[in-house]
């Protein structure tokens, strides 16, 4: 994982965009967090009713699958506080509880953020979103099949590109040295997928990056999502004759085909730039902002508001 050091400074001190990005990210995060919170008592809300009306038994197979996709957009997003080296330092430098980190184990949950990110949680978003998107084309299943099926599909979609994160970013760079590689390409893997180092103090701080191969892997992933995505969306289309379903549809798919496109650019942008300038500040956030507008809405089109049709149905 790419990585820069630099002096600790003040709140004010540093980049301008710094700060204000730092303030969309927390801010953007806890807004998921609250909104996910309503989704889940939704979830188990509905959940509850089914027990005591029969009627909304064929609504609620869904319910473990709703649960994966709020879970999911949960981690991803709590996951992005990793990469903010201000949250590392206030909880890792400034409460006496908690065990004080080196630069290198910064360095460490900078590899982490990406691999669990990346390589993980946004992708079984991602994956569940399509999952429930396509399960709304057929009939109601019992909820351990539907749940299985679920599963099955994150686990043979998620870890090939999860052990491919993991193996370029812990491991790329000794597997070279082991076979003997030396020169440019080492210096190249240093240069984005480990930390420059310039001190070894607790003055110190690391600033998170993106390397050029997790970035290409995660594009990789989006391009083939957005081939099948397609194809779902439109048997979706054909099939749906209620015009508020349609759009609901429609809107699903614009937040889907805007986030993915938008978040690989600014990523690939972002390699132009160094972690401490203004430029890669924005772009980080931009990146992040256009998968958590993607939650809101996948949260929203595919949890809250079949829920409160189904009850609408019971009641």
């Amino acid at each position: 994982m790419r990585a820069l050091l630099g002096s600790k400074h003040r709140m004010g001190d540093g980049p301008p965009s710094y700060a204000v990005c730092d303030l969309v990210v927390r801010s953007l995060i806890t807004l998921l967090i609250i909104f996910s919170i309503f989704s889940l008592a939704f979830i188990l809300h509905l959940h509850h009713k089914t027990r005591k009306c029969h009627l909304l038994r064929g609504f609620n197979s869904l319910w473990p699958v709703r649960l994966l996709l709020v879970v999911s957009a949960l981690l991803f997003s709590t996951s992005e506080l990793l990469r903010l080296s201000r949250f590392r330092r206030e909880n890792f430098y400034r409460f006496p509880i908690l065990p004080v980190l080196s630069i290198f184990r910064h360095v460490g949950l900078c590899k982490i953020y990406i691999v669990a990110s990346q390589g993980l949680f946004q992708p079984a978003f991602f994956i569940t979103l399509l999952f429930l998107l396509n399960a709304s084309l057929r009939k109601p299943d019992y909820e351990e099949h539907t749940l299985i099926r679920a599963l099955s599909l994150l686990l043979f979609s998620c870890m090939p590109l999860f052990l491919l994160q993991t193996l370029f970013v812990f491991f790329s760079e000794r597997l070279l040295l082991w076979f003997g590689e030396k020169g440019m390409l080492i210096d190249f893997l240093r240069g984005h997928s480990h930390a420059a180092v310039k001190g070894g103090t607790n003055e110190n701080y690391v600033l998170c990056a993106y390397p050029l191969f997790s970035t290409f892997l995660l594009a990789t992933f989006g391009a083939l999502y957005v081939v099948c995505f397609v194809i779902v969306f439109w048997r979706t289309v054909e099939l749906v004759i209620n015009r508020s379903l349609r759009l609901r549809v429609y809107g699903l798919a614009f937040a889907v085909l805007s986030a993915i496109p938008a978040q690989a650019v600014c990523l690939f942008l972002s390699l132009f730039w160094d972690p401490h300038e203004n430029a890669f500040n924005v772009l980080s956030t931009v990146a992040f902002l256009s998968v958590v507008l993607c939650a809101f809405v996948g949260e929203g089109i595919l949890v809250i508001r079949p829920i409160l049709d189904s009850l609408a149905v019971g009641g």
